[in-house]
């Protein structure tokens, strides 16, 4: 399959979880569901009324099992071809164990691990507050700053120091804490790039 195509039914996929999460009723083939109404009342026969009836309340529900399948079978690939990090996916309502399914969380604790991990090595050259800045003026879409530090290194108070900096300047925007944040602690702050 080209590699197109892959990516369409990986981004088509992704938009129906999201639109299911904003609103189920968004995912409803109206088209079909009048057509099912239609056929119910010109059917006779009452055994095929039924199986009618059935069909027409499948097509207007949302179930989300099937568009949670696939999210989680298309998100991570996409989400690395597309540098969209899980506070992306989070300030969307997509919810942690989700995340995790996918494999998009596991992967941003492996990397906040490797920070902290690195960041304590002996001999490690200091990250200063500039190449923090650097590196940030080149990210795209919403990122956190334990997405910073997975990237760059850096110490949380230099990471706070240059994102704030940035802040101030307007090349990012503070967006808040990640709505509906299922994990430990605080919910982390996420950040958007303009």
């Amino acid at each position: 399959m080209p590699v197109d195509v892959l990516n369409d039914t990986a981004e088509s996929a992704i938009r129906a979880y999201l639109l299911f999460l904003e609103d189920p009723r968004k995912l409803i083939d109206r088209d079909r569901v009048a057509r099912l109404r239609t056929k119910a009342k010109d059917t006779k026969d009452p055994v095929e009324r039924l199986r009618v009836y059935a069909e027409l309340e499948r097509a207007e529900s949302s179930d989300e099992t099937a568009y949670k399948g696939g999210f989680v079978q298309h998100a991570k690939n996409w989400a690395a071809a597309n540098s969209v990090g899980p506070a992306a996916f989070r300030q969307l309502g997509v919810a942690d164990d989700v995340l995790r399914s996918a494999g998009l969380v596991a992967a941003e604790a492996r990397r906040a691990r490797a920070v902290r991990k690195h960041s304590s090595s002996v001999g490690r050259t200091s990250v200063t507050a500039e190449s923090i800045k650097a590196h940030v003026r080149t990210l795209r879409g919403t990122f956190t700053m334990v997405d910073i530090q997975a990237s760059v290194g850096g110490s949380p108070m230099t990471v706070r120091k240059a994102v704030q900096a940035l802040v101030d300047d307007g090349t990012i925007k503070r967006l808040g804490p990640i709505r509906d944040w299922h994990g430990r602690g605080r919910a982390p702050i996420a950040f958007e790039a303009r």
